[in-house]
């Protein structure tokens, strides 16, 4: 595979400025005391140490017109030969950054708890809007259900017209003839081709991931289909809409879409209309009242006889909370609630509905009580009959009502409770002909037979007692299928009900392992298949082993009198449904479809298993190719990934990111980060290894693979693999979020891994493992409070090499490290931050150096983000102190002792919030030599945000901070320049920005970006002026919407808001912006735009997780 140029993950860290040359200068000791003769021209003089291979700067001075030398005053007497002083002839910065600040703390402006002492902290919460129920608006309500009862008398002189099309419901897959039609959640629809079921091909698909699942095939040729779903544009966020599609050849393509309000509640197809109920809900304010809270139900009727001009023929709109649609004898009805007051069902509702052409209104019908899905709604004999619920929860009654269509009369014709059924809650109902099966539940499950032969005066035939519900029922004649629950497992039941006076249970069985199992059979009664020709049942249920857990379709034998179980159909993620075709059981999840035969036992491999949908949270162009990188779960003493959670790599092509030409299975453990350089992809990848027989007693590790990328067909081959062992960091189960590859030169990647840590009331210095090593007294004074530190050392990394092993789709070959061995106590402090530095020779090969961990004690704050230049690495990283105030009240309570939970004996309530300052510190390791150097870490007055013109006279560093400019005014970030010496950072300049300190940030080197959320919304650009040593406005790049994050690409900046993503190259001399791109994303999606990938073309591939890949092609400019 040819590597794609330009890639961001390939690019080298900013190259520095050239280094001014250094002299060594002649010194002599005298004690303590080291005093070093300046040649002409010297301008600074640093003092240094030898630290392993390397130097480490002690102390720096600056020479003036009237001195000749400078001394620095040492601690204690050192060995001379241990001792440097080099000297520098050019200025690296602006004279008069000595006059700069050089110590900083800072309130924290981000805290907005009052702090109770004891670690205790109670938010603030936000203040809901509050909504006043008066006696207007209920009457507001009341009147307006009255209005509609009015007009329903007043149109029920019009009869309804039955329709005698089919009616068709929506379901999110549909099998015609050969071809399998999927509304894949995680894709979108999908189009697989069974005539070979052991060969499935995808023949096509549309891509509209996360948007919805119900799909209807309009057509028995399987051309023409309708799905519905939540819309991802911008501008009809969470709206319904209906995407019509045409099919050629098992191609889908756009026909047109319907946008409609509200959220989709049902749907029905009679003929070629389209009818679908959705539920309006009001935006509230803090000015809302009673009446304005409740929410709209809206039957919108689309005639789709034509798909390229869908038309809609009218709507209807009830107030309701709740709603329920059902078509039956060619009449629809629409069930709704209305709450008012105090009274849960005050307004309920039954509306029949005429669909012959627009719809139309004919009557509203009151039942007493609640109705609660489509089951509970039917026509019999020329009435409407209604199932539902009333009363409080201690006084539940279940009626059976029917209404009379014709005429206008709205009251029940008959009003039958199930009297056995008090106090319990209704379940599953449903109609066949002149029956009504019902099913209640509170410690038995009641079977009640209503015999509807005469509306007006309904019978109960008879009644049996079993345990558990029923949550679906099937009528099979004399025979009554049933799905529900019993005893925390879901059930399948064969009832028999050919004497109506006495039903029996004929079958029972349970679905699942050792604890319980559940469905989505339970909930949406289309999960379930019954296929009476093969006399099977398939049930998807997910259930508790011993082992984990069972995600399966189980295969049911439905005899005459009794229930087998056949085969269970094991997958790796949540089945969804299951059928049976040309001879085999075909099941599908959201990311596979399986083919099993008919002789499949419970453990055998599926015949065929085709990927429908993986994860993508990383992708890397590479020619006409896409390596699409799934991060996998990690493991830990708590938690053990199935292998369906494994980190994976998968090659796919450019033009189908959805057709799979190779998977790499790279084992348990979490891919945390990638680069690339050339042809060579290195992923590191967060594992943990057994130590002991315990599976708890887990060794943290790193690995580092490298795969090469160059082989012009999909294989990818693995050249080396190490590992760095992070066990001494003794922090049980570290969160590795994101390591950060730094690129000291060609031959050394280290991987910079941030364990940010919450709030810890440690105080103390900082030190970094080993012993403490005192600094000395230099010319320019120590600053007070500055932390102590060392190197600290994890230990040698284990390696695991296995060089030039093909992949062919199997686990990476090489036997994990061994156990480690038992380390010593921990060394004091929290750890901030780990290198794992790994050594690429000229063949390719890697190797794991020593890793390097820095400890903090005391209240760590944050860790930022690595910068690399000039074989440098810096970092910052915050602490905080909490400072008492003198106004607090003390409240004494009385409590037990401490036993095995916290109990609170004393708090003390402060007036006011606690006041918590903050100081940054800047953190270099000098990586020039064979082994780093860590220097003494410096006060800086924020996070560090960029680096630039780093070597080893110093740097320009780049912090932000946020600051109450005045005390009326809101707080704001405030960036600042400093000049690094090796010694000290003295601030050169700070620049008050116009964006808040949570808005997004990106830099290139010595140019920042950041998103303005107020005003002119859109990118300001600050850049640092190595001449005069001022920050000052770049320009101001106005975008469509306010960014949510900001990302620099080589030569470009991506910036992204929900909606809309828009692109600006950066002038390379200058930092300014110049749009060049947009593009409209999806809005239900969260795309990793800090992980995109430009082409030449400026079109992007942007990882969406579960949602695969997403491909922007370059847009028109807006004007």
């Amino acid at each position: 595979m040819a590597v794609l140029g330009g890639s961001p993950l390939s690019a080298l860290p900013p190259p520095a400025a050239p280094a001014a040359a250094a002299v060594n200068l002649r010194f002599t000791m005298n004690g303590a005391v080291v005093t070093a003769a300046l040649e002409r021209g010297v301008y600074q003089a640093v003092l240094e140490q030898k630290s392993g291979d390397g130097w480490k700067p002690l102390a720096v001075a600056y020479s003036t017109s009237r001195t000749g030398r400078v001394t620095f005053k040492m601690p204690a007497a050192t060995d001379a030969a241990n001792l440097r002083v080099q000297g520098y002839r050019t200025p690296k910065f602006p004279a008069r950054f000595l006059y700069g600040k050089r110590s900083f703390d800072r309130k924290d402006l981000t805290s907005d708890t009052l702090t109770l002492s004891g670690n205790v902290s109670i938010p603030n919460m936000s203040i809901m809007p509050t909504i006043a129920f008066t006696s207007t608006a209920l009457a507001s309500a009341n009147t307006l259900m009255g209005a509609t009862t009015a007009i329903s008398r007043a149109l029920a002189d019009l009869p309804p017209t039955p329709v005698t099309d089919t009616v068709l419901e929506s379901d999110i897959w549909q099998i015609v003839g050969n071809q399998m039609y999927f509304f894949n959640h995680y894709r979108g629809l999908q189009i697989l081709d069974l005539a070979a079921p052991t060969l499935p091909v995808r023949t096509g698909s549309v891509r509209l991931p996360a948007s919805g699942e119900q799909m209807i095939v309009m057509d028995e040729a399987g051309t023409q289909v309708a799905l519905l779903g939540t819309s991802t544009d911008h501008k009809n966020v969470g709206k319904t809409t209906v995407w019509l599609i045409r099919v050629a050849d098992g191609i889908p393509a756009m026909a047109s879409e319907v946008p409609l309000e509200g959220v989709m509640l049902d749907s029905r197809l009679v003929g070629t209309t389209l009818h679908v109920l959705s539920k309006v809900s009001p935006e509230l304010t803090a000015n809302s009242s009673t009446h304005d809270m409740h929410g709209t139900a809206v039957l919108t009727s689309i005639d789709l006889s034509n798909l390229d001009a869908p038309k809609k023929l009218g709507r209807l709109t009830f107030p309701a909370e709740s709603a329920a649609l059902q078509i039956s004898e060619g009449c629809a009805l629409v069930a709704t609630t209305y709450y008012a007051g105090t009274n849960l069902y005050a307004n309920r509702a039954v509306h029949l509905v005429d669909v012959s052409k627009a719809p139309r209104l004919v009557k509203t019908f009151t039942p007493r009580g609640l109705i609660q899905d489509k089951f509970k709604l039917g026509i019999v004999n020329g009435s409407v009959v209604t199932v539902s619920i009333e009363g409080s929860w201690t006084d539940r009654k279940t009626w059976v009502e029917t209404f009379p269509i014709a005429g206008s009369d709205v009251t029940a014709q008959s009003a039958l409770e199930l009297e056995r059924a008090r106090g319990e809650t209704l379940h599953a109902t449903r109609f066949d002909g002149d029956r009504l099966y019902v099913v209640t539940f509170r410690q038995i499950d009641p079977l009640f037979i209503v015999d509807l032969a005469n509306p007006a005066a309904p019978v109960l035939s008879g009644v049996l007692e079993v345990p558990g519900w029923s949550t679906y029922l099937e009528p099979l004649g004399d025979r009554l299928l049933a799905v529900g629950i019993e005893g925390g497992y879901t059930t399948v039941s064969l009832f028999d009900v050919a004497d109506v006076t006495a039903p029996s249970l004929l079958s029972r069985l349970k679905l699942g392992g050792t604890y319980g199992s559940n469905s989505e059979a339970n909930t949406d009664e289309k999960a379930i298949e019954y296929l009476p020709e093969e006399g099977i049942l398939m049930v998807p249920f997910q259930g508790g082993t011993p082992s984990g857990g069972d995600k399966a379709v189980q295969v049911v034998n439905v005899g005459a009198d009794e229930l087998t179980a056949g085969p269970t159909i094991g997958h790796d993620f949540d089945p969804r449904r299951g059928s049976f075709i040309s001879g085999h059981y075909v099941s599908i999840s959201g990311h596979e479809l399986l083919v099993h035969g008919t002789d499949t036992e419970a453990t055998d491999e599926p015949v065929v298993s085709l990927p429908l949908a993986w994860r993508a949270d990383r992708v890397v162009p590479v020619g006409e190719h896409l390596v699409q990188i799934e991060d996998g779960q990690n493991f830990n003493r708590y938690f053990t990934p199935a292998p369906g959670e494994y980190a994976k790599l998968r090659i796919t092509s450019t033009t189908d990111p959805d057709a799979l030409e190779q998977v790499v299975n790279i084992g348990c453990g979490r891919i945390v980060g990638i680069t690339q350089r050339d042809s060579r992809l290195y992923l590191a990848q967060q594992m943990q290894f057994t130590t002991t027989t315990l599976a708890r007693d887990v060794a943290p590790s790193l690995r580092t693979l490298a795969l090469d990328l160059s082989s012009k067909t999909p294989v990818v081959t693995q050249v080396g693999s190490v590992v760095h062992d992070l066990g001494a960091l003794n922090v049980p189960d570290p969160t590795i979020d994101e390591v950060q590859p730094l690129w000291i030169n060609d031959q050394k990647l280290v991987w910079y891994v941030p364990l940010n840590q919450g709030l810890r009331l440690i105080p103390g210095p900082i030190i970094i493992g080993g012993p403490i090593f005192r600094l000395p007294v230099l010319t320019l004074p120590i600053l007070i409070g500055q932390p102590v530190i060392d190197i600290g050392i994890i230990g040698p990394g284990r390696l695991i090499t296995n060089v030039n092993a093909t992949l062919n789709g199997a686990v990476l070959t090489g036997a994990p490290p061994p156990p480690a061995e038992p380390a010593p106590g921990p060394p004091p402090g929290v750890p901030a931050a780990v290198l794992c530095p790994v050594s690429i020779d000229t063949a390719g090969t890697i190797t794991a150096e020593t890793a390097q961990v820095v400890r903090v004690k005391g209240n760590l704050r944050h860790t930022s983000r690595a910068f690399t230049q000039g074989g440098f690495i810096f970092f910052s990283y915050d602490t905080a102190v909490e400072k008492s105030s003198s106004n607090a009240t003390t409240a004494t309570t009385s409590a037990a002792s401490f036993t095995r939970g916290p109990v609170l004996t004393k708090i003390a309530v402060p007036l006011r919030p606690q006041e918590v300052r903050l100081a940054s510190w800047l953190q270099v390791i000098d990586w020039n030599g064979n082994a780093p150097v860590l220097r003494d870490p410096v006060s800086i007055p924020g996070p560090l945000l960029s680096v630039a013109q780093a070597d080893a006279q110093g740097a320009v560093v780049l912090t932000n901070s946020d600051q109450q400019i005045s005390k009326t005014a809101a707080a704001t970030r405030v960036i600042q320049a400093c000049a690094y010496d090796g010694v000290s950072a003295w601030q050169l300049d700070s620049y008050i920005t116009s964006t808040p300190y949570h808005s997004a940030t990106a830099t290139d080197g010595l140019r920042l970006y950041l998103g303005r959320e107020v005003g002119i919304i859109g990118v300001v650009g600050v850049g640092y002026n190595a001449l005069t040593g001022r920050l000052s406005q770049i320009n101001n790049w106005p975008t469509a919407e306010t960014p949510t994050t900001l990302h620099v690409i080589p030569g470009h900046l991506l910036a992204s808001s929900a909606g809309n993503l828009e692109v600006a190259t950066i002038t390379a001399s200058t930092g300014v912006l110049k749009p060049v791109a947009s593009f409209d994303t999806p809005t239900n999606l969260w795309l990793r735009v800090d992980r995109s990938a430009i082409t030449p073309a400026q079109d992007l591939w942007i990882p969406a997780g579960e949602f695969g890949v997403e491909f922007l092609q370059r847009g028109d400019l807006a004007p």
